[in-house]
Parts: C-alpha cells; sequence; structure tokens
C-alpha cells in the first residue's frame, strides 16, 4: 500500500476542518460588517451583534492557526519537508500571521480610536481574500 494513501484521510479532514473555520470567518466578517455599517449611518449599535463579534473572534483565532499548523504537520509527515506545495504553505503561514496581528489590533479599538479600527478592518480584508486564494488552493491539491 503506497503511504501516500493513508494520509488522504487526514487531507479530508484537514480540508473539512479549514472549510468550517473559513464559514465561521465569514460569519465573523459579516457581523463586523454590520457593526461598521450601524457605526457609519450614526445608527444605535446593537449590542447582541457586537457581543458576538467579540466573544466568536478570540475562538477563531486559534482555529485559524490549528488549521494552519495542523496543515504543516500533516505535509510534513507525508512528504518530509513543509513547502510540498509552496503556494499553499505561503499562503496559509501569511494568514496564521496575519490572524495573529489581527487580534491585539482588535483589541487596541477604543471608543474613538478609529485608526485601529480601519488597522482592523483592512487586516480582516485581507485575511478573507487570502482563505478565498487559500480553498482554491487547497482544493487543487486536495484533487
Amino acid at each position: 500500500m503506497d503511504d501516500t494513501y493513508d494520509f488522504v484521510y487526514l487531507r479530508i479532514a484537514h480540508a473539512c476542518f479549514n472549510f468550517t473555520i473559513v464559514l465561521f470567518f465569514i460569519f465573523q466578517a459579516w457581523l463586523g460588517l454590520q457593526i461598521r455599517k450601524q457605526r457609519i449611518a450614526k445608527k444605535a449599535p446593537q449590542f447582541l451583534i457586537i457581543r458576538r463579534h467579540r466573544k466568536f473572534g478570540p475562538v477563531l483565532i486559534p482555529a485559524g492557526v490549528l488549521g494552519f499548523l495542523s496543515g504543516w504537520v500533516l505535509i510534513y509527515a507525508d512528504s518530509g519537508y513543509l513547502f510540498k506545495y509552496p503556494l499553499h504553505s505561503i499562503t496559509g503561514l501569511v494568514i496564521a500571521l496575519l490572524l495573529l496581528v489581527t487580534y491585539p489590533v482588535s483589541r487596541s479599538i477604543k471608543a474613538d480610536g478609529s485608526l485601529w479600527r480601519e488597522r482592523h478592518y483592512l487586516l480582516s480584508l485581507l485575511v478573507m481574500c487570502l482563505y478565498s486564494i487559500q480553498a482554491f488552493l487547497g482544493i487543487g491539491i486536495l484533487f
């Protein structure tokens, strides 16, 4: 039996886990956009949306990083080196680093801190764009 065959199920599990994380990030982004739209329109904040966004973010950051690290462990165990799929690996690394940067930026947002809000928004947009590229690259690897 081929050794690569042993890792097929782990690759599928990795893909499913990360796909789920991407769906949660889409939901998180939607919550953030709702908050942003309300603030720009100078409407009263909806505290339920704000609370969900604030509670969900700190859970998603480690989950996203874990998804990346699990991919690296999987590919290293399968092939013996980390950059068998260099575009996918580098994109994942950049996403993980951006996630780690986005969290302290989000914690720096204060009531009057529009500069930190804008940074958080731009970093989040970049993460979402990279996740879509990452998913496309991952599907190419999986099939």
